[in-house]
């Protein structure tokens, strides 16, 4: 029986769609347009990836401090992201996963104080003995450190695990590390070529994806 590792952002819970239409609306409003190409390097990858974050990049092109500016984004993206609740199905996969006894985790970029607090507010760390953060690490996603450890905390080889993910850079890490890769998009990274994951599937409720799970 595999283990399933879950993403965190954007697959439990659609953090990156908010950001993104957060810092879009800032970076307009300065007389700059986004720059997708660069925005989308950014997701699932961790705070030390060497792409340049949105508040740096925001002063290099402005020429001034973001600091303001960053703390109203950050409170304006935790507000959407609070009243959105779970990504659908993902909730109801756990819980099946949690019934059937499969191992499973989670393996994020984010950290342990973003990740954990999100689990708690939706009810769901009850679910996963195993977070792995990008804390807990010395580099998050795109290496595959994260399921690495994963892994290891859970006992298993990575080749029996799979990887739930949205984002190239999580899938590059999964598959670095051995796994086998489902990828579930969000309404942002359905916008990105996610085929060098093994399946891609529309959401956490699709039944292809609930088949293919149990087949393994």
């Amino acid at each position: 029986m595999s283990a399933v590792i879950f993403d965190f952002d954007g697959l439990i819970l659609d953090t990156e769609t908010p950001e993104y239409d957060e810092w879009k609306a800032i970076f307009e409003a300065s007389g700059h347009a986004m720059d997708d190409d660069w925005w989308f390097q950014l997701l699932g990858s961790g705070p030390l990836g060497g792409i340049e974050q949105p508040a740096a990049r925001w002063t290099r092109l402005t020429g001034k401090p973001a600091d303001e500016i960053h703390a109203k984004a950050r409170t304006n993206i935790v507000r959407r992201i609070n009243q959105a609740g779970a990504m659908p199905g993902i909730e109801s996969l756990i819980r099946s996963l949690h019934h059937d006894r499969r191992p499973i985790a989670i393996a994020s970029s984010s950290k342990h104080d973003w990740v954990d607090g999100y689990l708690d507010l939706l009810g769901l760390r009850q679910f996963f003995p195993v977070v792995c953060c990008a804390d807990d690490v010395r580099q998050a996603k795109p290496w595959p450190d994260l399921y690495l450890l994963a892994c290891s905390h859970l006992g298993i080889e990575p080749s029996k695990a799979i990887a739930l993910e949205d984002s190239v850079n999580g899938i590059t890490a999964a598959k670095r590390a051995g796994l086998r890769v489902f990828a579930i998009p969000n309404p942002l990274t359905a916008r990105l070529d996610l085929t060098l994951a093994d399946s891609v599937f529309e959401s956490a409720s699709a039944m292809e994806l609930r088949k293919a799970l149990n087949l393994l």
